[in-house]
């Protein structure tokens, strides 16, 4: 009887792309490159930057090229915790949400789903203001920045801080972020090659 061929798998180390720190973010075993390609890996935005205040971010990468033993990857979308969220909702407050797509000028296409909490209970028309400002602020931001810039902004908070700004002119708001975001069309840029240094101390 023929004996069936185990193929051998390997390890790759995974890497962040080099916008958000470029740092190795964990190890996974694949039977080849191929085997790696396309891959997701999802971190903590605290695992990256090491600041604890934002372990509720869940980041979500895709491998897009294998080089030297290590797989490069792309951000794909985020993600808050449940517990964050429900942690900042409560009763007699208004929750206005917005799920939207924004184009960055390098055309690069993303929908986002942002949050807004008002101060107090706000009538339906007001709601409704804030819901518009919000999805023109993103908007705006995005056309006016290439999509890693964008992507920065938003997991920074830069650009939850423009859209509160706006947003607080028709109501007062006590909590606004994009929850949740995700990658529909990569555009123009290709995948990030990673600095010199870092593939030196993987050759």
């Amino acid at each position: 009887m023929s004996q069936v061929k185990v193929k051998e798998k390997h390890w790759y180390s995974i890497y962040a792309p080099p916008t958000l720190g470029n740092k190795e973010i964990g190890k996974a075993l694949a039977v080849s490159p191929d085997d790696l390609m396309n891959r997701t890996v999802e971190v903590t935005l605290y695992e990256l930057t090491g600041d604890i205040e934002q372990a509720h971010v869940h980041i979500k990468l895709q491998v897009k090229r294998v080089q030297g033993g290590v797989g490069y990857t792309e951000f794909k979308g985020h993600h808050f915790s449940r517990d964050y969220l429900g942690g900042r909702i409560r009763r007699r407050y208004s929750k206005v949400e917005a799920i939207f797509d924004v184009s960055t000028k390098d055309g690069a296409s993303m929908q986002l789903q942002a949050i807004a909490i008002t101060a107090t209970p706000a009538s339906r028309a007001q709601r409704h203001d804030i819901r518009m400002r919000m999805i023109k602020t993103a908007q705006e931001a995005a056309a006016s920045a290439n999509l890693y810039d964008f992507v920065q902004d938003m997991l920074t908070g830069k650009l939850a801080q423009l859209m509160q700004k706006d947003a607080k002119k028709v109501f007062p708001i006590a909590f606004l972020d994009v929850a949740k975001s995700k990658v529909k069309a990569m555009g123009e840029k290709p995948v990030e090659a990673a600095p010199a240094a870092a593939e030196q101390a993987q050759g």
